[in-house]
């Protein structure tokens, strides 16, 4: 009976100590949301006085992630060079490969959007497209954009084709933003695929740029669509007021299936902010302060909602049947997302990276506060506030820029990558 009783007093004491120790890798805010957390590796990506910038998506390929790092070459202030592009091990934080393959001095050094097709990522950098190849980080091809100087940014793609905006211009000098397809395989001229028309007599009035904005394909009965956001300028443009519509244009038989669906009425600053998102038959914008959602196959109207401020940084997510997005008014909303009613909202950081769904979870750093937070997408409770390990040696190395994941496997959590500027940083996920 001693015996039997001393074992359990051992058994006892032991967990006591395992606990002690699991807390001892975490500490916590005083609304119970963590706030230090052991990290599993972290990669140095700085380079001297700059810090990595650049990518600012999340990119991952056979177990690996890539990452921004800083190569040092000034850019356009004395604090910010031509970042480059760095792969690295999922496990180790070992890094493979470097591509600093880009930046003539014109290009844009901020990569928000990027289409990877089987080892190849296509990359929008302003004037010129570049394709990178996965597997060794060497360039496969390089190439000035058609028509124009100046693109947008966000890349789509499907299959071997991706899309893009550029602007067109024309020999009266006016000019608007139509539709781009490039192939993958080849550094061919990219095609022009789709030219909304638009009210000319209203070109010029504003610095907004009219016409197509950005597009989203997806195939529905067999045919490649594309889902065409544009916009139109109006009899006040010279106030910036934008009507913000789209369409839903057949690419394999070249024909709209609808088109000028309104988002919003008109107002200064109504914009198309983000790629539109599909679910379950349904797609999603976000438009200024706006979010709308339309029947995919015919254009009509669901919902919207109004909020207090716009998604410009972080954009928003749908998931597990919840629209959860990120607001400018420091506020993280999750809204039904067949009928629009909110379903939870939590205060958050205002401006921060773009959400990133895994595993039950939203991830994203926070602008505002330079925070790591991990919210649970069903009940909207925030998990994680991380502050960065990197602010002891600069006060500006905060969680910032670039937030990847890597799914569970194997019975394993999934792990959750950062940038401090100076460091990647893994952590174990949630789930």
């Amino acid at each position: 009976m001693v015996k039997t009783f001393t074992i359990l007093l051992c058994l006892i004491a032991f967990n006591v100590l395992l606990l002690g120790c699991r807390e001892k890798d975490f500490e916590r805010n005083s609304d119970g949301s963590i706030s230090t957390k052991k990290y599993l590796w972290g990669a140095p990506v700085n380079s001297g006085s700059y810090m990595a910038t650049g990518l600012r998506t999340s990119v991952t390929y056979e177990g690996d992630i890539l990452a921004p790092y800083a190569t040092g070459i000034q850019y356009l202030t004395s604090y910010t060079d031509r970042g480059g592009i760095v792969r690295l091990d999922g496990e180790t934080g070992k890094e493979k490969w470097r591509w600093a393959g880009y930046m003539f001095w014109r290009e844009l050094f901020d990569i928000n959007y990027v289409y990877l097709r089987n080892n190849y990522l296509v990359i929008p950098s302003g004037p010129r497209t570049h394709c990178v190849d996965m597997n060794t980080g060497k360039t496969v091809w390089q190439k000035w954009k058609q028509d124009t100087v100046y693109t947008n940014v966000r890349i789509s793609g499907i299959g071997d084709s991706y899309f893009y905006a550029g602007r067109r211009e024309y020999e009266d000098s006016s000019g608007h933003m139509a539709l781009y397809k490039g192939n993958v395989l080849r550094p061919d001229p990219e095609e022009l695929v789709v030219n909304p028309q638009l009210p000319k007599e209203f070109f010029g009035r504003t610095p907004i740029p009219s016409g197509a904005a950005v597009t989203k394909p997806v195939v529905i009965k067999g045919d490649t669509m594309l889902i065409v956001d544009y916009q139109r300028p109006t009899a006040q443009a010279a106030y910036n007021y934008i009507r913000s519509v789209y369409g839903l244009y057949n690419l394999s038989k070249k024909i709209w299936v609808y088109k000028d669906i309104p988002l919003i009425e008109p107002h200064p600053g109504s914009v198309v902010d983000h790629m539109p998102v599909i679910y379950e038959n349904k797609v999603y914008h976000a438009v200024g302060r706006y979010i709308t959602c339309h029947n995919l196959l015919t254009g009509e109207s669901v919902w919207d909602r109004p909020f207090a401020q716009d998604f410009l940084s972080s954009g928003f997510i749908v998931a597990e049947g919840l629209l959860v997005a990120n607001c400018e008014d420091t506020y993280i909303y999750g809204h039904n997302a067949d009928t629009g009613a909110e379903v939870w909202r939590e205060k958050s950081s205002g401006t921060s990276t773009k959400l990133l769904y895994q595993d039950g979870y939203v991830y994203y750093a926070g602008g505002g506060d330079g925070l790591l937070h991990a919210v649970e997408v069903k009940t909207g409770k925030t998990e994680w506030k991380l502050r960065s390990p990197d602010l002891a040696k600069n006060s500006g190395a905060y969680f910032w820029g670039m937030v990847s994941a890597l799914p569970a496997k194997n019975g394993k959590r999934g792990k959750i990558f950062a940038s401090t500027g100076l460091h990647i940083y893994a952590f174990e996920a949630i789930r």
